[in-house]
């Protein structure tokens, strides 16, 4: 039986849990994610919140693209704690050289 750990509170910060790191790189290593561009994480009483622009290939369609944010979701929800609500914004990512 493991002991109940409460989350972290507003004064701890996000960023000491290391958090946003785990939000970025559990966003990259969903596949068709091409680049993370920005996230943005805060405590809404007990419950993390998350915002992430992420770099997607720029000819996806709406329906793959919605597929691919709602596995980018799945998977946050996953892999980070009290994670409660992601948004995600998919923008097309610059062309390779």
């Amino acid at each position: 039986m493991t002991a109940y750990a409460p989350p972290p509170t507003r004064d701890q910060g996000i960023s000491e849990a290391g958090t946003p790191d785990l939000i970025e790189s559990t966003a990259a290593a969903t596949p068709g994610v091409l680049s993370v561009d920005r996230t943005h994480a805060r405590w809404s009483g007990h419950r993390l919140e998350a915002e992430l622009c992420l770099g997607v290939q720029g000819s996806l369609s709406i329906e793959i693209g919605h597929h691919l944010g709602q596995a980018v979701e799945e998977r946050l929800r996953q892999d980070v704690p009290h994670l409660h609500r992601a948004t995600i914004l998919l923008v097309p990512a610059p062309a390779g050289p």
